[in-house]
């Protein structure tokens, strides 16, 4: 049973003619990650937005409708009705 570093020489053996610079690989990596960013992570990060902002739109007009609605007082919002 071959063991890892075995195993990991005998790669290095058979690969050794075959020559990959790490900007190459680099340029590559970073080609994914504008792929990446171009096509999903800007359209979430956009789509979420407006669903964030439709919800904060959504909760300011439903307090604004609720105080127009009921028209309480300062005291009624603060919790106190024994004021005479």
């Amino acid at each position: 049973m071959k063991n890892y570093y075995t195993i990991l020489k005998e790669y290095q053996e058979r690969n050794k003619y075959k020559v990959i610079s790490e900007p190459e690989v680099m340029l590559q990596n970073d080609e994914n990650l504008e792929k990446l960013l171009k096509f999903v992570i800007a359209p979430s990060v956009g789509f979420l937005s407006i669903i964030m902002t439709a919800v904060i739109l959504l909760a300011l007009y439903l307090i604004f409708y609720a105080l127009v609605e009921y028209n309480p007082t300062i005291w009624d919002m603060l919790g106190s009705k024994h004021l005479g």
